[in-house]
């Protein structure tokens, strides 16, 4: 469960940093993300080699490709990351292709380790847009955070990027909001429907604890936390912004982890 999660959660951050205005941040922080992306990366396609190796391979070749291909990536914009601003080369728009690929390899290898573990799970592409909105979340906040905590050796950085990190946060919560909705709703509708009237229901009520945590802890608090950073950042109070970031990040990552039990034990993926 951990490992895929870390994946889509690098991926995730690639993808948000690559959004972000790269030239208006320093370059170190953007090799910090690709040093991440690089270390998940290598580690996980190290230790396929070793199942290989063993003769008990857990995933397919394309897991291994995904993987690769994301380590091979994240070193390509590691090695460019220094030149940003550089006034001879202007390879911004290069760095950012590479890390939107790096981030996307990482998500397809998040999404395809991602295998059921229980009969219950729920439908393939359920579960897959559920994993994948997840770890654009997580990415969102990690890389915001991370990026709050640059503020305090690089005072003079502008508020742009804190900013485009804070909308980037609204967007991966109403994503995150509208999905979760949606189940809800199909979920009813399909047990007003078929033989077993109220099935859905009451496999909501057999699981109202962690159902509590995915919505309680995994979304309202992240988002009225959200609408506190967009406050902060306004007013250019930085410090503020990133220690509730901090702790959005925690509240996001438990109910990332709730997500993904709900999804193996009820069969429903919100």
């Amino acid at each position: 469960m951990l490992v895929p999660l870390l994946i889509l959660t690098t991926g995730g951050m690639c993808l948000a940093l690559a959004s972000c205005p790269l030239t208006k941040m320093p370059w170190q922080f953007v090799r910090m993300i690709c040093v991440i992306a690089l270390a998940t990366a290598t580690t996980a396609a190290v230790w396929l080699v070793h199942q290989h190796m063993q003769g008990t391979p857990r995933q397919s070749l394309a897991v291994d490709v995904a993987t690769i291909a994301s380590a091979i990536l994240a070193l390509t914009a590691l090695s460019m990351s220094p030149l940003l601003h550089s006034r001879r080369y202007k390879v911004s728009g290069l760095v950012r292709s590479l890390l939107g690929l790096c981030g996307a390899a990482g998500i397809v290898a998040g999404l395809l380790w991602a295998e059921p573990t229980s009969t219950a799970s729920a439908p393939a592409p359920s579960a897959a847009i559920s994993h994948l909105l997840g770890g654009l979340l997580l990415g969102s906040v990690t890389v915001a955070w991370l990026l709050g905590h640059r503020y305090l050796t690089a005072s003079e950085m502008t508020i742009d990027p804190l900013k485009r990190a804070s909308q980037l946060l609204f967007v991966a919560l109403g994503a995150r909001w509208g999905f979760l909705l949606v189940m809800l709703s199909v979920g009813a509708l399909a047990s007003g429907v078929a033989d077993s009237a109220g099935a859905f229901s009451t496999r909501l009520a057999s699981s109202w604890m962690p159902l509590s945590m995915r919505i309680g802890i995994g979304l309202v608090l992240p988002t009225v936390f959200a609408y506190m950073v967009w406050q902060c950042v306004r007013l250019r109070s930085t410090q503020s912004a990133t220690g509730i970031l901090f702790f959005m990040s925690l509240f996001v990552a438990v109910g990332e982890l709730t997500s993904r039990y709900l999804i193996n034990s009820m069969g429903g993926a919100l």
